[in-house]
């Protein structure tokens, strides 16, 4: 029994002995800090970056313009209709006052 207890243990140190440790794998990069990837990832993705924050602005410029397009025909609906009602109450003073001297006629 002893020997079996005594290969048991040798093959359990064969097979520990014989891992490598995960930064002696061929390929992998050695261990690098937080701030060293992330400015590795920030200049790998600088393009996308840029050509989305063009973008971005490009519709706040397009927004932007609908504004005051809408600001301005909002303006111009106002006075039109600022016009209108002048111009109808001008047409009720007329009408009005026709009907008032036609009364004082027929008294």
């Amino acid at each position: 029994m002893s020997r079996v207890l005594a290969s048991r243990s040798s093959n359990t140190r064969r097979s520990s002995s014989s891992r490598r440790p995960p930064s002696s794998t061929p390929g992998a990069k050695p261990p690098t800090s937080l701030a060293t990837d992330a400015k590795e990832f920030a200049a790998e993705r600088r393009t996308e970056i840029d050509a989305t924050l063009k973008r971005m602005q490009a519709d706040a410029a397009t927004a932007e313009e609908k504004l005051k397009k809408l600001n301005e025909a909002g303006v111009q609906s106002w006075s039109a209709l600022m016009a209108a009602l002048t111009e109808t109450r001008t047409a009720f003073d007329r009408a009005n006052q026709a009907a008032r001297e036609a009364f004082k006629r027929v008294a």
